[in-house]
């Protein structure tokens, strides 16, 4: 965007003296017409982009936490208005006493082993530090279950796991 303001002054400065004067007025004016619109283009994307990278842990490549309280505040809606459970799952490397540098690798490794393992429609978040959750619409415990198995079972780093499912272990 800042290249394109001031390419809007450089093609001023160029073109004066070498445009008739009886068709500098509309030159100029369309001119500036073709970089604002530019301007407005790259504008849009940054702001797309920054969207994105506001939801996303540079880490794990997964969800952050600000998206994980947007998503769950939804879901708990959309189960309570539709009468239909999902469960959330905790997950936390075993090894806690990691350095950060450590505990980033072990989290994006067992990222990667979710990504792999969660159906279309589950999502799974950075929440904290040391913890992953996964959200798993229209979930019971027992299949929360089994996506957990075949997280453990690509090869993912030891982890302990806890689940909770809405509405049975509770309205909130």
């Amino acid at each position: 965007v800042e290249l394109l303001v001031c390419l809007r002054e450089v093609l001023r400065r160029r073109f004066v003296g070498r445009i008739p004067s009886d068709e500098l007025v509309e030159t100029h004016l369309r001119l500036l017409t073709v970089v604002d619109r530019a301007i407005g283009v790259a504008a849009r994307h940054s702001v797309s982009r920054l969207s994105k990278e506001a939801y996303i842990d540079q880490a794990t490549g997964l969800l952050n936490r600000r998206a994980l309280d947007w998503d769950l505040e939804r879901e708990i809606g959309r189960s309570a208005r539709y009468g239909r459970a999902f469960t959330l799952a905790l997950l936390v490397p075993e090894r806690t006493s990691a350095t950060p540098e450590e505990m980033d690798r072990e989290l994006s490794m067992i990222s990667a082993a979710l990504r792999d393992a969660l159906r279309t429609g589950d999502a799974a978040y950075r929440a904290d530090t040391d913890q992953l959750v996964v959200l798993l619409p229209e979930t019971d415990r027992e299949l929360a279950d089994v996506v957990l198995d075949r997280v453990e079972r690509s090869g993912a780093p030891v982890f302990r796991s806890g689940v909770a499912s809405f509405p049975m272990d509770g309205p909130d």
